[in-house]
């Protein structure tokens, strides 16, 4: 059964253990670091498979803990250090572990890859305004998006190894150019004008790789959540507009927090009211939603055939993610906290996770939506742009909500 870590507004970070007791769901909390200080609010977590956990924190730090094996999870290593660059008002929005070391970023652009052994740090600088960020599995690319920052993909080794002298600052986010920056090898474009040939603001909410793609420096899948409740798919080899565009797709505002999840052509996102939703990337459909969350969804952590939750209602929530033609969106157990969660990651060192499913319902979801029509492009819809690309003028439809 699945592991998952989170951290909440205290600075608290603590384990939840999923255990099958009697043919039912338990979970079962234990505290690995225990603080008392919202100045040192968890604002992201990351995991390795060494089972080595990095947290940033609301004050600039960042602390890397290494774990033993054992089911008390008990701290037996601390190093830390601070990010200088983040100012009053900013946060983090990205941080990673990989064998190259730990990667952080900030929302005002500051970008480190420090080897926590040695502490030796690599700075980068990356434009302002960022509202989220992003690495591939193979760690040889990253991606972010903000406000007025269209999504972008960069080669990792080549934004530590170039100095890049000039990132467009706020006064420039209207500037129409299509130089790319040092290091970056794609830059998404923005979607045609509306009816009233009005410009569409440029709000990237999250983001996340989709692993079912081929991953390298300049060729990824991306998909994109906007402050505008838009969900938007991205293919870095074929055009700069996205591929897939499907409109108003929230219920309610912005896209909070969108993530791949382990199944083909599956994702998660919520929005900012207590909505958590999977979505079919073939058709842009919604695929089922789960029901009684009475707070706004903080972050979002996938593992096979399961999804870890956290919400403002100081809920840890576990999901199963393998519906069947009589159970969709069920929350299997919860857990109440004392302090609000903020983010949750799985742990991919635990034991393998598992299907509480018999094998013969598993894969009945994806029979129920293989003849739907896909609710992007079909042939010979497609609409060009002067420059050749793809237009998003016929993708904008609703999709619809069961």
């Amino acid at each position: 059964m699945p592991r998952f870590i989170t951290g909440d507004t205290l600075g608290n970070i603590k384990a939840y253990i999923s255990t099958t007791e009697d043919g039912s769901i338990k979970v079962q909390c234990s505290e690995l670091l225990v603080e008392t200080d919202k100045r040192r609010s968890v604002q992201m977590l990351a995991i390795a498979k060494s089972t080595k956990v990095a947290s940033a924190l609301a004050d600039g730090t960042v602390l890397v803990h290494s774990l033993n094996d054992g089911d008390k999870l008990e701290l037996t290593q601390r190093h830390m250090w601070k990010e200088n660059r983040l100012k009053p008002g900013q946060s983090f929005i990205g941080l990673a572990v990989s064998e190259g070391g730990i990667y952080s970023c900030t929302s005002n652009g500051a970008l480190r890859l420090t080897k926590e052994e040695e502490l030796q740090h690599k700075l980068s600088v990356l434009p302002m305004r960022l509202c989220c960020w992003k690495l591939s599995s193979d760690n040889r690319s990253f991606a972010y998006g903000g406000e007025e920052v269209e999504v972008s993909l960069w080669d990792t080794e080549r934004a530590f190894s170039q100095s890049i002298k000039h990132t467009p600052g706020p006064s420039q986010k209207r500037k129409r150019s299509n130089d790319l920056l040092p290091a970056e090898t794609w830059r998404a474009k923005n979607v045609p004008n509306d009816s009233l040939s009005l410009r569409e603001p440029v709000h990237v909410t999250s983001l996340s790789y989709l692993s079912s793609s081929t991953q390298g420096p300049s060729a990824a899948h991306l998909i994109a959540g906007t402050n505008d409740g838009h969900i938007r798919r991205y293919d870095t080899r074929a055009a700069r507009r996205p591929v897939a565009d499907w409109r108003s797709i929230a219920k309610a505002g912005a896209i909070k927090v969108i993530e791949d999840g382990h199944a083909e052509h599956e994702v998660f996102f919520s929005d900012q009211a207590s909505n958590l939703v999977a979505l079919d990337l073939r058709t842009g459909r919604v695929l089922y939603g789960y029901r009684d969350i009475s707070g706004t969804i903080t972050s979002l952590a996938c593992a096979p055939h399961h999804v870890g939750s956290t919400s403002l209602d100081r809920f840890f929530r576990l999901h199963e993610t393998t519906p069947t033609s009589d159970r969709k969106g069920q929350t299997v157990e919860k857990v109440y906290t004392k302090s609000i969660p903020t983010v949750v990651v799985w742990d991919p060192s635990h034991e393998d996770d598992k299907s509480c499913l018999p094998e013969d319902e598993e894969g009945e979801g994806d029979r129920v939506w293989e003849d739907m029509e896909n609710a992007g492009y079909s042939e010979g819809e497609d609409d060009e742009t002067s420059d050749g690309e793809v237009s998003t003028n016929s993708m904008h439809k609703k999709s619809r909500t069961e």
